[in-house]
């Protein structure tokens, strides 16, 4: 995911590519960290790394609509980058749900 957001920031007009291209590398930079956190924790830690990595992907999934109101982004780019988000989002709910789960059976 991160390439393909890396292969569409260059395409932005400088201005937006170094304030707006930079906010959409910078927070999937730290979804990826945040998610490497999560799989060292473990129980209510764990919880609440994955509630952040939640909140950091509705961050990028609005700067990426921000992008997309400005044409930095095109529609077949805005599409690509949704489906990612949207996938990434499914996981992450339900990672979530497991943990939730399983903090609840103990």
């Amino acid at each position: 995911m991160y390439l393909a957001t890396h292969r569409r920031v260059i395409g932005f007009s400088k201005p937006s590519r170094h304030s707006l291209g930079v906010r959409l590398e910078n927070t999937l930079l730290e979804i990826i960290e945040l998610g490497y956190l999560a799989l060292g924790k473990q129980g209510t830690s764990r919880l609440m790394i994955i509630s952040k990595l939640d909140i950091k992907l509705r961050i990028f999934f609005t700067h990426l609509r921000l992008a997309h109101q400005t044409r930095c982004l095109n529609d077949a780019g805005y599409a690509e980058l949704s489906q990612h988000s949207v996938e990434l989002g499914k996981m992450i709910g339900h990672w979530i749900k497991a943990t939730k789960t399983a903090l609840n059976a103990r």
